[in-house]
């Protein structure tokens, strides 16, 4: 029987590709959305064709919603069983400096980067014997850039949870993450941009979809690691 993943946000960008990429290797994955239904029914059928006896389930969800999450994670139980892998890759992308940040500004960044997260693997945790939880990062969480001092903000506290969350909950879980560099340009920038911002790391390179699969990939291979933070940046960390 095939094991089974959540990807939140697992419908476009980065998501997308993860849920792929797990297909590929032999899983079947819910693929979570928010408001991209078209897209990841589009994907749902497309993996379909591609790997059959799998029916990659799009469930909707409004993460915002974070107090709500239980009875999110029980319907996805009931229906699906419960899952052996969770990757908490949606997020929330909004500019705006500590001294401009507004309690609803505050409040959306927290609820989508770092309490639904939260939320969803302490669901996790509840509903089985063992497992892992993948978290996606920023490398951002290296700095204390103030341009999005909430988003940023939300993403370190994500960095410690997953620490504190891999020593609480082992040896059954695992909590690892991944922190991308310069993957994709924010959805209101354009390639001109990522490319200047690649030109200010040390490897001088767009980190590949490829290389954040290969980290999903070695997380999940080896079961000697939890409580690590992979950053997949070409070393823009160390700035």
């Amino acid at each position: 029987m095939s094991k089974l993943a959540l990807v939140t946000g697992g419908a476009t960008r980065i998501g997308a590709a993860i849920t792929s990429h797990l297909a590929q290797q032999g899983w079947e994955v819910i693929i979570h959305y928010k408001s991209s239904d078209k897209k990841a029914q589009a994907l749902s059928k497309s993996l379909q064709a591609r790997y059959k006896g799998k029916s990659f389930p799009v469930v909707g969800f409004d993460l915002s919603n974070w107090k709500e999450i239980e009875g999110f994670w029980n319907k996805i139980v009931r229906l699906y069983s419960a899952p052996d892998l969770l990757v908490n890759n949606a997020s929330l992308f909004q500019p705006g400096r500590l001294s401009h940040t507004s309690t609803a500004l505050m409040e959306s960044m927290l609820n989508i980067n770092f309490l639904a997260p939260f939320y969803l693997s302490q669901a996790f945790v509840r509903s089985t014997n063992a497992g892992s939880v993948i978290n996606l990062l920023d490398t951002a969480i290296e700095t204390n850039s103030s341009v999005h001092a909430a988003y940023l903000l939300a993403k370190k506290n994500l960095a410690e949870f997953t620490r504190m969350a891999a020593l609480e909950w082992a040896p059954a879980i695992r909590v690892n993450a991944i922190a991308p560099g310069p993957v994709l340009p924010p959805p209101d920038k354009n390639e001109e941009y990522l490319s200047t911002i690649v030109k200010d790391t040390p490897l001088q390179q767009i980190v590949a979809i490829e290389s954040i699969n290969a980290g999903i990939a070695y997380i999940l291979a080896n079961k000697n690691i939890t409580g690590n933070i992979l950053f997949c940046d070409s070393g823009q960390h160390l700035l």
